[in-house]
């Protein structure tokens, strides 16, 4: 089952601890769901361009934030 996707659109999400729990739902369900160490990097920096493990996608997320259209997560993978 897909997680909830209303974290992504909250505006500060650097300081809602809603938006935080949110994208560490969605890192649980695309690294379980895909079975691999490094997916593409949905903030807004990389724009699902790069790739990062875990950590560096958490960190990105938690800095630049989510491109607050991608809600059909189709381009979790790196193939």
């Amino acid at each position: 089952m897909t997680p909830n996707k209303d974290w992504m659109a909250i505006t500060d999400y650097i300081n809602d601890k809603s938006y935080k729990a949110g994208f560490d739902s969605f890192l649980d369900f695309s690294f379980q769901k895909l079975g691999i160490e490094r997916i593409r990097c949905p903030c807004l920096k990389c724009l699902n361009i790069e790739t990062g493990d875990r950590d560096k996608v958490h960190n990105h997320l938690l800095v630049d934030g989510i491109v607050k259209r991608y809600t059909f997560w189709y381009l979790m993978s790196v193939f």
